[in-house]
């Protein structure tokens, strides 16, 4: 079995990092729905929720800095 790169163990990282922040934001946006009580949330369509999620990840980018930091990485944004 080869031995992974130091490049492919970094993007394995990264890519956990966005999970969890992505993951964080969709319970963010659930709450948020839950709390206002107009709908319940079983009614709104996943797709609906993922791009409600992404449009919050945006807009709260320090979810993908503290999922890295609670990982043990450092992740350099390219602006």
């Amino acid at each position: 079995m080869a031995t992974p790169s130091l490049r492919s163990l970094l993007a394995e990282r990264q890519a956990a990092a966005m999970v969890l922040a992505r993951q964080a934001a969709l319970r963010a946006v659930k709450r948020r729905i839950q709390k206002e009580g107009r709908i319940k949330l079983g009614s709104v369509p996943l797709s609906t929720l993922t791009r409600l999620g992404n449009d919050y990840l945006r807009k709260h980018p320090e979810l993908l800095v503290e999922a890295a930091q609670n990982g043990g990485l450092i992740l350099q944004r390219n602006l």
